[in-house]
């Protein structure tokens, strides 16, 4: 383009030349170029020297515009993964040689990933991810250019992903998990590590940074909203085949940590299933966060392992020992009034043994239920019934006097009011009779001979024991006179 100016510049000289009247120094003078020979030449000799000389200086002082570019730039793309320019911060600038003072343009080209890929400022510019070359070109007045260049890089946002909600105390993994650095807007409602691992602290919305460490470029995650865990109640203990209610009743769902020692409901009913310690999960419906709750002992339920039944005698104090088949179990009976039992009825009684003495009025055996109640670990177990037979206490209903004569066999018949009853009896020896004392004999009637051995009639006495079902009467004296 110089060279070309220059040529023109030639070309114009000598046409300037060629006019008539132009040539000689007067001429000149008249045209008002004045002088161009050097002093103390002769102007006819010069004349064409000194126009290559004003030729020479002329075209000499034609310089191109100074431009100026910025430096080589680099950011980060915007949330749409490209970035907007604004201001001409950017732009080239340009300054004229005073002999073409006009820039008449200043221009870039560009790629077309820069929109626009032309024009006269980058103000606005919408610039995709990667490297343009930006080529500016200053125009003046006079037909001179010059151009500089440098690039603008756009680095991409790093590319993240969370989960759309986590649970206190729970953990979540953003994306990526590595390659730069994580923070928290608010470390109190969840925190982050660099690998992306978010930890819940507390119920609350919270975003996460990621910067990349080549790209020094950071994106920002959409909102993880932290939600708290449910609050949970339950018993300390079940009873083997008894139920328990645990909180909440509803709004999620429930899970047994061992279905073989308890289940339970959505509506949290607990059914003690079998002797253990169980634990139950609550997870809330609405934001999936779980809560478990602290252990559960599932105890057995006692039972009553005594005998059922038993037999005592009017009158007697029984010694019933009642037992179970789980150490350090309590007890509460009651029994109620009987016909043929003297007794009163009793309730919540917790003695162990029963000690109670029972009276049976009638001659015929009364039977009487004791309802006996075991508890423990807070497990009542099924009422058991104890029934116990009272039999009565035999008594000796035959007449308690009677005459014989000596050396003539009596014949007394021992009557009882029980039926069944057997005796037992005994004589001491007495005094002016000649029979030597008996005991333990049992023969019914009493057909022994006594012989007495005076003048005068003489008494002699019988003790009866009665015995009926291992009862044994009140002992009976039967005194009999012997003439």
């Amino acid at each position: 383009m110089h060279q070309w100016k220059k040529t023109s510049y030639a070309l114009l000289f000598f046409f300037f030349l060629s006019i008539p009247g132009i040539r000689s120094q007067s001429s000149l003078n008249q045209a008002g170029i004045g002088a161009l020979s050097p002093i103390g030449k002769s102007s006819s000799i010069y004349s064409s020297y000194s126009w290559i000389q004003f030729y020479a200086g002329l075209s000499s002082n034609l310089t191109a515009p100074t431009i100026s570019c910025p430096g080589n730039q680099t950011v980060c793309a915007t949330i749409a993964n490209n970035y907007t320019n604004s201001g001409a911060g950017w732009d080239a600038t340009a300054m004229p040689d005073p002999l073409c003072p006009t820039i008449t343009s200043l221009t870039f080209a560009t790629d077309a990933g820069v929109n626009p890929s032309s024009g006269s400022t980058l103000a606005g510019a919408i610039f995709s991810v990667g490297t343009h070359t930006i080529t500016w070109t200053a125009t003046d007045n006079c037909g001179n250019t010059s151009t500089c260049n440098y690039t603008i890089t756009i680095n991409p946002l790093p590319n993240v992903t969370a989960p759309s909600s986590v649970c206190v105390g729970s953990t979540a993994t953003l994306s990526p998990t590595s390659g730069g650095t994580w923070t928290s807007s608010d470390n109190t409602i969840a925190t982050v590590s660099n690998a992306g691992v978010i930890t819940g602290v507390s119920p609350g919305t919270v975003t996460f940074t990621f910067i990349d460490g080549s790209t020094n470029c950071s994106n920002t995650t959409s909102a993880v909203t932290v939600n708290a865990l449910p609050v949970v109640a339950a018993p300390v203990s079940v009873c083997v085949g008894g139920t328990a209610t645990l909180s909440p009743a509803g709004g999620g769902t429930w899970t047994s940590s061992n279905n073989a020692i308890a289940t339970v409901t959505n509506a949290g009913v607990v059914n003690g299933i079998s002797v253990g310690t169980v634990t139950f999960s609550f997870t809330d419906a609405a934001t999936n966060c779980s809560t478990t709750t602290s252990s559960v002992t599932i105890n057995s339920t006692p039972a009553i392992t005594s005998g059922a039944n038993g037999t005592i005698c009017s009158g007697v104090a029984q010694n019933y020992t009642i037992a179970s088949d789980v150490a350090g179990t309590t007890f509460s009976w009651s029994r109620a009034a009987v016909a043929g039992i003297s007794n009163a009825a009793v309730v919540s009684q917790t003695d162990n043994p029963i000690t109670e003495t029972l009276t049976n009025t009638t001659s015929g055996a009364v039977t009487v239920t004791y309802v006996i109640t075991p508890s423990a670990n807070g497990c009542a177990g099924t009422p058991f019934n104890y029934v116990v037979t009272v039999n009565p206490s035999p008594t000796v209903s035959s007449a308690a006097t009677g005459t014989i004569c000596s050396g003539v066999a009596q014949n007394y018949a021992i009557a009882s009011n029980v039926a069944g009853t057997t005796f037992s009896w005994s004589r001491a020896a007495v005094a002016g009779i000649s029979n030597a004392a008996v005991v333990g004999q049992t023969d019914n009637p009493i057909t022994e001979t006594l012989t007495n051995t005076t003048t005068a009639a003489i008494n002699v006495t019988y003790v009866i024991t009665p015995s009926a079902n291992g009862c044994i009467g009140t002992p009976f004296n039967y005194v009999v006179t012997v003439n």
